[in-house]
């Protein structure tokens, strides 16, 4: 029934009698001035009978508006509050639940201005028991009530995208956290609340309505039948526990998150925090086991989310729903988030498990993280704390004067040390012996320790499995000082990473480690030693044959079938691009020999073809053993000039051209060019790849006509007879 007219008698007695005769009227809409007469009509006849006994569902149609000064007629009242105590809309509803037949739905739909309401609600509407509805997204900016009307809030479409059919939902999260039911239009036709951020933090009261009838659309509950009347539930709902349970908690890694750059990412970037809230939004079942499950909600405690949160509510929120289950604490705090990081980790320092923090803190701060991190960490699995102090005036980078975690940190499996850590590290505390990764990062600031101490230390470490260390030594404090160590041999140790500057403390520090079969290494160096060619090479040749003992004992184990080699004169870089192994940990070499090279000097390579053969083709017992004839896939790049090429080009490409089992070559124009100068000069001409005719891949960088010229001399090379089909392929 609606009831829609300005007139103050509209409402009068005879036609209120007339009214209260209807009593299978289930939904009303009436605009507020006409509610407002309804009350009074009825308060002097409600004694003798319930008005509308069936009525769940309010609908306003229009609210009151005033004429502003301007001569406008569309602003929102701000004195239009009404949940305010005598407000026709409390003075109905009240009424409602006094006759026990509460209303059920308050639906703003038709309301211009029912978006703005919203802000006058009140707890005590938790009382009444309301379902609120409504799509307006006309608000008034209460800053200037004299401007035209605009969106404060941001709104996003629910569903499919078609904006025809979906209603639009405010995320501020502080006016939806009141609200006890939200619904949504007969038209809807999205899938599940998808994308609503904000929902009521407590348990949706099921003697309401059911929470299937809150996130199904009202033509699907033909479908979907309710499960208060004791038929059949819906599918979602016969999922076992433990199986979704299972699923929610591998949605909680935030291992797998995307970066959050501004707050338009909060609701488009996958997060595991976000998926997590949505998932607890499906339906009531899924709701309850999450709100059951804290150890879920511990695993999500993702700052760098919170920081785009316009308050702090879903922040508390998401540690309150914790508990005391184990936390994992991860992000990049801006600084109005960095006294929550330090209250949680005062707090609840006994409950973190997983720590993987950068922040800028100011002194006070800093003296805080110092005495928490000072404490024991009973829980710790992951530490990774990067801390910067951001005030001009200290001269010197603080460090961590204590002791880490009072040596005890029973289950610390990976450690990443940062300079802030000064030398608590070496201070050889009881929980070294579990670890099983350690990262050092020192790319600003040096460490207090040398590479004597590091190696001392690393020795108690049996259990390690993974050694990095990112330019963390000074190049000088390890030169002398490696050489009175023997070897050292920790039996799980299978990755070594190793970024530094300087080729020759790096050659020493390597050297002082025996590998275990299958032991990979990554390297990436500047060789500083340019000013003499010889020191150049003969330091790159005493890196090679340190690192040869990790790549013989690599791969043997893990013979490679994909792999990427480029070389320059500058430059080497070879990677095993296998799958036998996660990327991470496969064998990488990234070798720059020199500093700088004047723009018109040709420098010659650092290697010779005979000190690269004996690396690739390393001699063995058997005799020489290539390891890369196995070789499938090769990716090559040698950016040599064409024109001045010296032998040791010509070498290295007819090694790799040898490669009798390689079917795929991924090479850029330049390289092709290249190679092609090389395999002309040599004085016996082989098959060079012969099985690469059946997938060639030519990266085309700057020209297609040469790249095609450029392909024609290779395959003349490969097999005269593939010429034309290959061509026929490539267009």
């Amino acid at each position: 029934m609606t009831l829609d007219n300005n007139a103050e008698s509209f409402l009068n007695s005879d036609l209120s009698r007339a009214l209260l005769e209807l009593d299978g009227v289930e939904t009303l809409a009436i605009h507020e001035q006409d509610l407002g007469t309804m009350n009074s009509c009825f308060a002097r006849i409600t004694s003798s009978k319930t008005p509308f006994p069936r009525l769940r569902n309010l609908q306003f149609t229009e609210l009151d508006l005033y004429n502003s000064s301007y001569g406008r007629s569309d602003y929102i009242s701000l004195n239009t509050e009404p949940w305010r105590n005598g407000s026709p809309l409390r003075i109905f509803l009240e009424q409602r639940r006094k006759m026990g037949v509460p209303i059920e739905v308050l639906d703003y739909n038709l309301c211009l201005g029912g978006r703005r309401n919203l802000s006058f609600l009140e707890e005590e509407m938790n009382d009444i028991g309301l379902k609120i509805k409504w799509t307006s997204v006309a608000v008034l900016n209460p800053s200037s009530p004299n401007e035209t009307l605009v969106t404060v809030y941001e709104e996003y479409v629910c569903g499919s995208g078609n904006p025809g059919k979906l209603e639009l939902w405010c995320t501020d999260a502080e006016y939806l956290s009141r609200f006890a039911y939200l619904t949504i239009q007969p038209v809807y036709s999205g899938s599940f609340f998808t994308f609503v951020e904000a929902l009521r933090r407590t348990e949706v009261r099921p003697s309401v309505t059911t929470a299937l009838q809150l996130l199904l659309p009202d033509n699907h509950q033909g479908q979907h039948k309710e499960v208060m009347g004791g038929q059949s539930s819906p599918p979602i709902e016969k999922i076992p526990i433990e199986i979704l349970w299972r699923i929610f908690w591998m949605n909680t890694d935030m291992d797998e998150d995307e970066p959050v750059l501004n707050r338009q990412h909060i609701h488009t970037r996958k997060r595991a925090l976000t998926s997590t809230r949505r998932s607890s939004q499906v339906c009531s079942h899924w709701r309850q086991v999450l709100l059951r499950s804290p150890s879920i909600w511990g695993r999500v405690i993702d700052l760098d989310l919170f920081q785009w949160q316009r308050t702090g509510h879903w922040m508390e929120e998401v540690f309150r729903r914790t508990a005391e289950s184990p936390l994992h604490i991860k992000g990049d705090p801006r600084r109005h988030k960095v006294d929550y990081l330090v209250d949680l980790l005062d707090i609840a320092w006994d409950r973190v498990c997983v720590l993987h923090v950068h922040v800028a803190v100011d002194k006070q701060q800093f003296d805080r993280i110092s005495e928490i991190v000072s404490r024991p960490a009973r829980s710790l699995q992951i530490f990774s704390l990067d801390v910067q102090v951001a005030e001009r005036s200290l001269t010197d980078k603080p460090a961590f004067t204590v002791r880490l975690f009072a040596g005890e940190a029973p289950f610390l499996k990976r450690y990443h040390h940062f300079p802030v850590s000064g030398t608590s590290f070496i201070q050889c505390p009881l929980w070294l012996s579990n670890l099983h990764t350690i990262i050092f990062t020192g790319e600003i600031s040096p460490f207090d320790f040398t590479a004597s101490q590091l190696l001392r230390t690393i020795k108690q470490m049996l259990r390690l499995e993974v050694l990095r260390l990112h330019f963390a030594f000074p190049s000088t404090d390890y030169l002398d000082e490696c050489n009175d160590y023997d070897r050292v041999k920790l039996p799980n140790l299978h990755h070594i990473e190793i970024f530094e500057s300087d080729a020759w403390p790096l050659t020493k520090f390597i050297d002082a480690f025996e590998p275990e079969p299958g032991c990979s290494i990554g390297v990436l160096t500047r060789h500083g030693s340019d000013s003499i060619e010889n020191t150049t090479r003969d330091g790159l040749v005493l890196l090679l044959k340190a690192i040869y003992r990790y790549s013989d004992s690599y791969f043997r184990l893990f013979p490679p079938n994909s792999v990427h080699i480029e070389y320059q004169p500058q430059h080497l870089i070879i990677r095993d691009t296998s799958t036998s192994k996660p990327a991470d940990l496969r064998l990488s070499l990234d070798i720059w020999t020199t500093w700088r090279q004047q723009a018109d000097e040709i420098a010659p390579p650092a290697l010779t073809s005979t000190e690269l053969a004996s690396f690739l083709y390393p001699p063995t017992a058997e005799g020489n053993k290539n390891y890369f004839q196995g070789v499938k896939q090769l990716s090559l790049s040698s950016y040599a000039d064409a024109k001045t090429i010296h032998p040791s080009y010509i070498d290295l490409l007819s090694m790799l051209a040898g490669l009798e089992n390689v079917e795929t070559l991924s090479i850029s124009e330049r390289s092709l060019a290249t190679f092609n100068s090389c395999i002309a000069k040599l004085k016996k001409i082989a098959i060079a790849f012969p099985s690469v005719w059946r997938e060639i891949w030519v990266k085309i960088i700057a020209r297609t006509i040469f790249a095609f010229s450029a392909l024609s001399l290779l395959l003349q090379c490969i097999y005269v007879a593939e010429i034309e089909n290959a061509n026929k392929e490539l267009t």
